[in-house]
């Protein structure tokens, strides 16, 4: 009799809250595991975003680097005085050398770092906060027009987007009497500085590491 019982017990199945409380635990499993791939993606796509910005940053930062090493310190006459084409402030630079090749481009050029204003981002009234960009100009040198005009009408390439603060400064000696150090501006000098330091804020307070710059050609007062 109880083997009988048993046998029946046994064979009746799952009853229709045995069968709920199983779709319930199995649903709740499933929850688990499709919020922890949404997790993993969400961290893997942030990782690669990361990735992407620090290659991006390098290739600009190695790019600048190269550009300003290269300086060269032409002359020309403008208005009958002797100058050199170098013209840095403290959040600008015109200057006079090489860039990376480019289809078409060789040689030297007239050369502008300079933050511009960005209207696409910057005039957006949900981030009145959110910088400019970071730009450079190029154009070829006419000794017939000496001096950084033409940069007017330069072709233009932005290197860094939504940039808070760029800072420029440069080392050096005002004279041949004078002690090297840092100064906010260097125009109408002898020769290039020996040093020049970039510092660049984005507007999210990202720092980038600061970019200190030895010109090659850098010499002074050896006319």
């Amino acid at each position: 009799m109880n083997a009988a019982r048993n046998i029946a017990w046994q064979s009746r199945g799952f009853t229709l809250l045995e069968m709920l409380i199983g779709l319930v635990l199995v649903g709740f499993v499933m929850v688990l595991l499709f919020a922890g791939l949404r997790l993993g993606i969400r961290s893997w796509d942030a990782g690669e975003a990361r990735n992407e910005a620090s290659a991006q940053r390098m290739l600009v930062v190695n790019f600048l680097r190269r550009t300003l090493e290269q300086a060269t310190p032409l002359r020309w006459k403008l208005e009958g005085v002797d100058a050199l084409a170098f013209s840095g402030a403290s959040d600008s630079l015109d200057f006079y050398g090489p860039i990376a090749a480019r289809s078409g481009l060789s040689g030297n050029q007239l050369l502008s770092l300079r933050l511009q204003d960005a209207p696409d981002h910057s005039d957006s009234p949900d981030s009145p906060d959110s910088g400019g960009d970071l730009v450079l100009f190029w154009r070829f040198h006419d000794p017939r027009k000496p001096g950084f005009t033409p940069l007017d009408e330069a072709e233009s390439k932005v290197l860094a987007q939504r940039v808070r603060a760029f800072e420029l400064a440069y080392f050096g000696a005002e004279s041949t009497a004078a002690e090297a150090q840092w100064h906010d501006q260097w125009r109408d000098k002898l020769a290039l500085p020996r040093l020049i330091r970039l510092r660049l804020t984005l507007a999210d307070g990202e720092v980038w590491s600061e970019i200190v710059v030895a010109p090659r050609l850098a010499g002074y007062f050896d006319e």
